[in-house]
């Protein structure tokens, strides 16, 4: 998204707004950390939201667990 300058509708906002004419890099490489999250250990996903109940995270974490139990056998 922010290499590819891309956001909200068709016109590339906030990327383009004009109230900022500042110069910002984007290219890979300036934050590695985060870039080594994003593509090798970080999930992001649909199921964990603010309105999770302590019994939904807990269903999420023993399916985590089910799976990495059987790696060998997924393997």
């Amino acid at each position: 998204m922010y290499q590819q300058r891309i956001a909200f509708g068709r016109d590339g906002f906030p990327f383009t707004y004009p109230g900022y004419t500042g110069q910002v890099s984007y290219d890979r490489g300036i934050c590695p950390v985060a870039e080594r999250m994003h593509f090798e250990e970080l999930i992001v996903s649909g199921l964990c939201h603010a309105s999770m109940t302590e019994t939904d995270l807990a269903d999420v974490v023993r399916a985590f667990h089910k799976v990495f139990s059987q790696l060998p056998e997924l393997r």
